[in-house]
């Protein structure tokens, strides 16, 4: 097997659904997204760890490295890397009550494995076990900052059949929701490694986003849960016995490895593009709103073709194709910094002769003003306008159906019954 899951948790949105992609590699290094997204975590487990704020080490130096030990890269911790982690930080202290203990980035087993791809494993950032409140916690910290990345806890069920989380039911409005299959399965992970500490009867799943300013949390039955791993395990054994089938769809497919070679998502968008709706002028209005439901996973397979072709490309093994070069990128210092020092203290070149003054914005007035001289910003308020909000299309459901918050606990006095 490869060092890397082919069956994570991460992934468990494609394989779940389309059970043929199970296994899908394509050997893609790290980005340095991902990798800066190690350094946040490395960080937060050490303000857990100690107690100490994430501050206390600004300026340090912090290595991500490779399998065999060597260095990928080195991230700075900054302001900004610590206040970000800060925040996920403090959400984590907040849940620790009374005798709560605590368990930073451990490695759980699900207890689900299958026989051609191993055992179904993942780290949980964060794992509070409260067995006084029968509540066991998994939080999960996403170090992003990218708005598309944007992830929820729960999702609102459109389709059933294409549910493949534990579904959960809102019983004041009637809405069905769709756990984050990743979440659920590092719950099973922290039941299957933690359970018997103590008669746990709730599981709170949250995934923490502080650089989109965003928390997303839920509560589910052990119950309910144990319950859906069952229906997982059926899928391990059905994927073992080469009951396996292509399912095309936007959540399988989105971050699907080997989407631009899929036979069945080829098959599919020319389905779509050239037998469905070859003539969009002759569809009504409702054949629009079917049509559009394809289109991002269209558009998905041809981003991914056209990413697959410009690598193949590099190679220079696309056939019939070849890059023209066209003009060289705008110019840039390399080391803004170094220039500064040689610019002011080399060359002695006046303060005005290299640096440019711009005026702060709105964010940034509001942020010198609005404590210190409330009036002050209030009086600048006229001269403010705002650029029309971006907006995109969503289901009905999605826009009308607002995520239920995770039971809040402030004491624990309920759950004793006291």
């Amino acid at each position: 097997m490869s060092g890397h899951a082919t069956l994570s948790p991460s992934a468990s949105a494609r394989w779940l659904r389309c059970t043929a992609s199970a296994g899908a590699y394509d050997g893609a290094e790290s980005s340095e997204y991902a990798d800066e997204g190690t350094a946040a975590h490395t960080l937060a487990a050490r303000a857990l760890g100690s107690g100490a704020p994430a501050a206390y080490w600004l300026g340090d130096k912090i290595d991500v490295c490779d399998d065999d030990g060597s260095v990928r890269r080195t991230f700075e911790v900054t302001d900004e890397m610590a206040m970000y982690v800060q925040v996920y930080v403090d959400a984590i202290r907040d849940r620790l009550h009374g005798t709560a203990q605590l368990l930073v980035e451990q490695k759980v087993d699900s207890g689900l494995e299958s026989a051609a791809f191993g055992k179904i494993t993942g780290t949980g950032d964060a794992i509070v076990l409260s067995p006084t409140f029968g509540l066991i916690e998994l939080h999960d910290l996403k170090y992003g900052a990218n708005p598309k990345n944007r992830v929820d806890a729960l999702t609102p069920v459109v389709d059933t059949a294409d549910c493949v989380g534990p579904v959960i039911l809102d019983e004041q409005t009637g809405q069905l929701w769709e756990l984050n299959t990743q979440l659920a399965l590092y719950g099973l992970g922290v039941l299957h490694d933690f359970g018997m500490l103590g008669a746990f009867e709730r599981v709170h799943l949250a995934i923490h986003q502080p650089r989109l300013d965003h928390m997303s949390a839920v509560e589910i039955s052990v119950a309910d849960l144990l319950t859906w791993g069952e229906t997982v395990a059926g899928k391990l054994a059905a994927i073992d016995a080469g009951l396996t089938e292509y399912k095309p769809s936007e959540k399988a497919c989105q971050w699907c490895p080997v989407k631009a070679r899929c036979k069945a998502l080829a098959d599919f968008t020319y389905q779509t593009v050239a037998v469905d709706f070859a003539n969009v002028a002759d569809l009504t209005e409702y054949g629009v709103a079917s049509a559009y439901e394809r289109v991002e996973l269209v558009e998905m397979w041809l981003k991914a073709v056209r990413e697959a072709a410009a690598a193949l490309a590099d190679k220079g093994e696309l056939p019939g194709w070849t890059w023209e070069i066209g003009r060289a990128g705008t110019r840039k210092w390399k080391d803004a910094k170094a220039v500064e020092e040689i610019l002011r203290k080399t060359y002695r070149l006046k303060k005005d002769e290299v640096y440019e003054q711009k005026l702060i914005s709105p964010t940034q007035a509001e942020k010198l003003l609005a404590k210190a001289h409330p009036q002050r910003w209030e009086d600048l308020q006229e001269y403010i306008v705002r650029g029309e909000p971006s907006k995109k299309l969503v289901r009905v459901t999605e826009a009308q159906a607002p995520l239920p918050a995770a039971p809040v606990i402030d004491d624990f006095s309920g759950l004793l019954g006291v």
